[in-house]
């Protein structure tokens, strides 16, 4: 981002963090996004109650992603402290108590507060609700005080999926960026980030069939794969791999380096060519294999499959070729007890699971007889992430809607698609045309790149998110505009490049604040130069020597003696 904003000065983020507290203890909330479910706070005298210098969080439960988490929210809040009231005062807050107490009936990620004699208790009905819990505490502690002297919580979600699907297969994301995505969704209590990790060029996660272990060449090693998904469900996210099946699939090329074990049907044109899977008995079994890899790796409770374009035939291949394809990836998911989603396209495929979750995107209609996930999707927008059901164009920002009058029954998911951030061949669709945003496609321009998604995304799915968590229908779109804005504050004061707001609706993937972003073109060419000079060195130096030792070696056989 340009310095203008991404390195707000301290003192007026604080200050914009005070505002926002100040409005919470007045009766609005403004320090919490998304909104509370309810919320009864007695307003603390003078700045609030402070925090004793020994404050901790503990709980009695064995799970060491809470454990984690527990430390990290600990150091955040004891870090707001300021200096001169690290002592012990009267009435300071001394402890948060976690307890995590499933019902059979609970909501998922639900959590209720209190607090009694100077501890504050969070009550969650799983390890997420908890984690949401310390997140809505430490957005309302942001003065370095709490503020309320009594308060009484009780907060859960509307629906229990509520993610971003990124697209790392037309463009790598490093694992810093990825870490990024998921402290800003995590702070917006979303429970889910979806890797769309293989498209047209590209299969981005490590396999047994491509055993490819280098960030370098745009694959992620399994061990990175294992690492994040740590990271995040320390956060209460889970990592979802989506896959593009049995269309779009050119990625799986890959495997094919020592023989020919995925086969591809068959077009007119090189422009498709190698797009969409055969379905004789070899590409199957290396899907079966790539399955459970994936389902070993993840470990997560649902994994998308594609789906996209089903109904229709590709070059040689029928459309029941195709929904055979799917359906057999699809029931070796089933096979491993894991839950599938595919696009709504592949709604009338025969065979598809019941509980088989219908991605639905804005252009699409809803299908009857499956649960639907709301999704932006592909070309809705080039530069912008893609929002469900709302108009897609680049100054729509608030997207604060109603998803359940919208039937939504499983959740609503934004979507990033970066095709735009591709070569002047695009993701392997050899095409002529240049994508907008192809300047990004080299790994030198990751730092540019970490500020354009991240300024893309956020604050424009800040509003989905808390539609996402509960549509409160007594907020105007002034109350929601200020909410944003005091997360986006928030954001930005952990050092995320995101787009504040006196630049709504002027980020995208190509623009900072309405200026374009910077190529580094020069460094570029001097990196690929280094490269040349380097490789030509090497080679002259090699055949020197070469040279060399061939006339030693016929001097001596004529008798000279050697130099």
């Amino acid at each position: 981002m340009m310095a203008g904003y991404l390195f707000i000065p301290v003192a007026l983020v604080a200050a914009m963090l005070f505002v926002g507290s100040v409005m919470a203890v007045t009766g609005n909330e403004m320090s919490v996004w998304p909104p509370l479910k309810s919320m009864a706070c007695t307003d603390a005298p003078g700045a609030g109650v402070p925090f004793s210098s020994t404050f901790s969080i503990s709980s009695s439960s064995s799970s060491s992603v809470l454990a984690n988490a527990m430390a990290r929210y600990e150091s955040a809040i004891i870090a707001l402290i300021p200096r001169e009231d690290k002592v012990e005062s009267s009435g300071a807050i001394l402890s948060v108590n976690i307890v995590i107490n499933t019902p059979s009936n609970g909501s998922p990620n639900a959590y209720q507060m209190s607090m009694e004699k100077g501890v504050v208790t969070i009550t969650a009905t799983d390890v997420v609700g908890a984690i949401f819990g310390m997140e809505t505490m430490l957005q309302i502690s942001q003065t370095g005080f709490f503020p309320c002297s009594e308060i009484t919580i009780s907060d859960e979600p509307d629906f229990n999926y509520r993610g971003v699907s990124i697209d790392v297969a037309s463009r790598y994301f490093s694992i810093n960026l990825l870490q990024d995505i998921i402290d800003a969704i995590s702070s917006l209590k979303m429970n889910y980030l979806v890797l769309h990790i293989s498209d047209l060029g590209a299969f981005r996660v490590q396999t047994s069939i491509a055993d490819v272990t280098s960030h370098n060449n745009g694959v992620y090693p399994k061990h990175a794969i294992s690492d994040l998904i740590t990271y995040a469900s320390e956060r209460g996210v889970s990592l979802v791999p989506e896959f593009s099946f049995p269309l779009r699939a050119s990625g799986l090329n890959q495997v094919n380096s020592d023989d020919d074990r995925v086969f591809f049907c068959e077009t007119h044109s090189y422009m498709t060519n190698g797009q969409a899977l055969n379905n004789d008995s070899s590409t199957l079994a290396v899907l079966d294999s790539i399955v459970d890899d994936m389902v070993d790796l993840f470990g997560t409770d649902m994994f998308f499959v594609g789906g996209s374009g089903v109904t229709q035939p590709f070059g040689n291949c029928t459309v029941d070729s195709l929904e055979y394809v799917l359906l057999h990836v699809v029931n070796r998911f089933v096979s491993k007890k894991a839950n599938v989603g595919v696009w709504s396209d592949a709604a009338g495929v025969k065979g598809l699971p019941s509980t088989s979750v219908m991605r639905v995107a804005p252009a699409d209609k809803a299908v009857a007889g499956f649960p639907v996930l709301l999704s932006g999707g592909r070309g809705d927008n080039q530069l912008l992430p893609s929002l469900p059901l709302i108009d897609q164009s680049p100054d729509a920002i608030n997207a604060y809607v109603d998803y359940a009058s919208k039937n939504a029954t499983a959740g609503v998911i934004a979507a990033l698609f970066t095709n735009v951030m591709c070569m002047n061949q695009p993701c392997g669709t050899n095409s002529s045309t240049v994508p907008a945003a192809s300047g990004f496609a080299n790994r030198t321009q990751d730092v540019v790149v970490r500020d354009a998604v991240l300024s893309s995304l956020f604050p424009r799915i800040s509003y989905m998110a808390g539609a996402a968590w509960y549509f409160d229908k007594s907020l105007t779109p002034t109350n929601v505009s200020t909410h944003v804005e005091f997360h986006t504050s928030y954001l930005i004061s952990k050092g995320l490049p995101v787009c504040n707001a006196s630049c709504a609706g002027k980020c995208s993937l190509t623009n900072d604040c309405g200026q374009p972003y910077p190529v580094y073109k020069e460094h570029i060419t001097l990196f690929e130069g280094g490269f040349i000079f380097g490789t030509t060195v090497a080679t002259v130096f090699g055949i020197s020597v070469l040279t060399i030792l061939v006339l030693r070696k016929a001097r001596s056989r004529k008798g000279y003696s050697e130099i």
